[in-house]
């Protein structure tokens, strides 16, 4: 967040690091409805997808990140077990 903030102001925006926080967060859902939708519509007309599965571990909880070829936004949920 600090580099966004310098480089505004770089460009001589007076601008605090909260008030960044609140534009890039404010009104997310519309991005993430979108995101969404570029996902379904990939996953629609794609002849092929590549997943990638990897663990990792949060604040000492399990996590998986789940990535495909059409997006690269992690998601954080529990991994699955396997019944093997």
């Amino acid at each position: 967040m600090e580099r966004i903030v310098a480089l505004l102001r770089d460009f001589g925006v007076s601008i605090s690091k909260r008030q960044v926080v609140r534009i890039l967060t404010g009104k997310i859902d519309a991005f993430v409805a979108e995101a969404k939708q570029v996902l379904r519509a990939g996953l629609a007309s794609a002849r092929w997808v590549s997943v990638d599965d990897t663990g990792a571990r949060h604040g000492a909880v399990n996590r998986v990140c789940t990535q495909t070829a059409m997006t690269g936004s992690p998601c954080s949920r529990p991994p699955s077990r396997s019944a093997g």
